[in-house]
C-alpha cells in the first residue's frame, strides 16, 4: 500500500518539476535543436560517442568495417528497443491495478478518519489529496503511447526496423559518419514520438484510403531519400557523367516478359530497351540490346574497379544490376565513345577504377616500374604512351597471366591485368655487395 502511494507522489513530483529548467526551455522555444553548430556539451557527446564506436567493435571480433558496424548497432539498439518496449508493457499492465489500489487506500482513510471523528474539513482534505494523486496518475498515462494495446506498438515497430532494413541492404556505406547517420534514423524507430506519429499517421491514411505503401515510416522514407542524394553526389564526384539525369522505366512487358532478352528478375526485368543500349554505351561494350556474356562481365569489370577506387559505389561484385542505385550509377556513367570521355577510357573496369588524377598518377608510377625505359608523361587520360605501355607489359607477361587479359594488341585494362601490373611492377630494393662471388 504504501509502495503505491510512494510510487504515485513521486509520479506527481516528476511531473510537477518537469521543464523547471529556464535556460533549455527558452532555448528550445527560441532556437529548437540550436542555432549554433557548437554547444557546451559537444564535446562530451563526441567522446561518447567514440566510446560507443569502440563498444560495437568490440562485440564483432574482427574488422570493423563500415557495413559491419552498422548491422552490429542495429543489433545494439534492437536489445535496447525490446527492453523499452518490455517496459512499456509492464507500465501499461500496472495502470489498473495501482489505480485501483488508490481508490482502495482513499476509501479506507476516509472510513478511518470518520470512526475516529476527524472534522468534515479534515475528510474533504484528505478525499481531495487522493483525487488529485489519481488524476495525476491517470494524466502521466494518458500518452497514447501507453492506451493503445501493445500489440500495435509492437507491430509499428517491428515493421518499421524491418523495412529500415531492407532499405539499407544495398546502400554503400563509404565512411563512419554515413554508417552513424544509418544508426540515429534506426534509433528513430524505437522513440515515443516516432511510434505515436507513425500510429496516427497511419490511422489516418487508411481512413482516406491511401495505398499502402504510403503508410511507411517517415523515418525510412527520409532515409532512403537522404541516402540517394549522398550516393548520387559521389557518383557525380567520380564517374565522368552524361546528360541523362533520373533513369524513368516501365514495369514490364504487358504479358510479364522482361523488357531486354537475358535479364535476370528484378531491377534488370524492367529495363527499356532504350536505357539498355545507352547503359551497355556506358559500360563500354557493343550495343547489342541483350544481357550478352560481354555484359555480363562489364558490369562485374566495372564493380570490381569501383570497389578498388578512392570513392567505392558498389557494396557487391555481382554480374548483375541489383538495386535501383545500381541501375543509376550505369545510366549516370557517360558514353565510352562520346567526345566528352576525355581520359579515353576503353573498359568499364578502367572507367569505375581510375576515377581521379592521383589514381591515373599511380598507375603511370607502376608502370615506370615495370619498363624503366617507357616515356610517360604525366596525364589524367589514358593517352597513347600509356596504351602503348599497357601493350609492352602484356606482350611480356608469362602465356599463363596473358590468358586472363583482355586482346593484347588493344592497350586495354582490365581487373586481372591490373592485377598483375600491382604484384609485378614493384620497386626492388638493390642488394648491398658482400664481396662473395656466386
Amino acid at each position: 500500500m504504501r509502495a503505491g502511494v510512494t510510487f504515485v507522489v513521486c509520479g506527481a513530483l516528476a511531473l510537477s518539476v518537469a521543464g523547471c529548467d529556464p535556460l533549455i526551455e527558452r532555448r528550445y522555444i527560441n532556437e529548437g535543436a540550436g542555432v549554433d553548430l557548437y554547444t557546451s556539451d559537444r564535446a562530451s557527446q563526441i567522446e561518447l560517442l567514440n566510446q560507443y564506436e569502440n563498444f560495437i567493435c568490440a562485440q564483432v571480433g574482427r574488422s570493423c568495417d563500415n557495413a559491419t558496424f552498422v548491422q552490429a548497432g542495429m543489433n545494439d539498439i534492437d536489445l535496447r528497443c525490446d527492453g523499452f518496449l518490455t517496459w512499456l508493457d509492464a507500465r501499461r499492465r500496472d495502470k489498473e491495478p495501482v489505480l485501483a489500489e488508490l481508490t482502495a487506500i482513499g476509501a479506507a482513510v476516509h472510513t478511518v478518519m470518520t470512526v475516529t471523528g476527524s472534522s468534515p474539513k479534515a475528510l474533504d482534505i484528505v478525499t481531495a489529496a487522493f483525487g488529485l494523486a489519481s488524476a495525476s496518475y491517470i494524466n502521466w498515462n494518458s500518452r497514447l503511447l501507453i492506451s493503445v494495446n501493445q500489440s500495435t506498438v509492437q507491430e509499428v515497430v517491428y515493421k518499421s526496423q524491418w523495412q529500415f532494413r531492407e532499405k539499407i541492404k544495398t546502400f554503400p556505406i563509404p565512411d563512419r559518419p554515413t554508417a552513424i547517420y544509418l544508426l540515429r534514423n534506426y534509433v528513430r524507430l524505437c522513440m515515443p514520438t516516432t511510434i505515436e506519429a507513425a500510429i496516427n499517421t497511419t490511422t489516418t491514411l487508411v481512413q482516406r484510403d491511401v495505398p499502402v505503401a504510403a503508410t511507411q515510416s517517415l523515418v525510412v522514407s527520409t532515409t532512403t531519400s537522404a541516402m540517394a542524394a549522398q550516393t548520387a553526389r559521389s557518383l557525380r564526384e567520380s564517374i565522368p557523367s552524361g546528360p541523362r539525369g533520373t533513369l524513368k522505366l516501365p514495369e514490364s512487358r504487358p504479358d510479364g516478359a522482361p523488357m531486354v532478352p537475358g535479364a535476370k528478375p528484378g531491377v534488370e526485368s524492367g529495363i527499356s530497351p532504350s536505357s539498355f543500349i545507352s547503359i551497355q554505351s556506358s559500360l563500354c561494350v557493343n550495343p547489342t540490346g541483350r544481357f550478352d556474356n560481354d555484359t555480363r562481365e562489364a558490369i562485374r569489370q566495372a564493380k570490381i574497379g569501383a570497389r578498388q577506387s578512392p570513392r567505392p559505389l558498389f557494396n557487391n561484385t555481382a554480374n548483375e544490376i541489383k538495386s535501383d542505385f545500381e541501375l543509376q550509377a550505369f545510366a549516370d556513367a557517360i558514353d565510352c565513345k562520346d567526345p566528352k570521355n576525355s581520359h579515353a577510357y576503353l573498359t568499364a573496369f578502367e572507367k569505375f577504377r581510375f576515377v581521379d588524377r592521383a589514381s591515373m598518377d599511380d598507375l603511370r608510377r607502376r608502370l615506370r616500374l615495370c619498363d624503366r625505359t617507357l616515356s610517360l608523361p604525366d596525364s589524367d587520360s589514358f593517352d597513347p604512351p600509356t596504351r602503348s605501355a599497357i601493350v609492352t607489359i602484356k606482350a611480356n607477361a608469362p602465356a599463363a597471366a596473358r590468358a586472363k587479359f583482355d586482346d593484347a594488341l588493344s592497350g586495354a585494362l582490365n581487373d586481372a591485368l591490373y592485377g598483375y601490373i600491382v604484384r609485378n611492377c614493384v620497386a626492388r630494393s638493390v642488394q648491398p655487395d658482400t664481396g662473395v662471388k656466386p
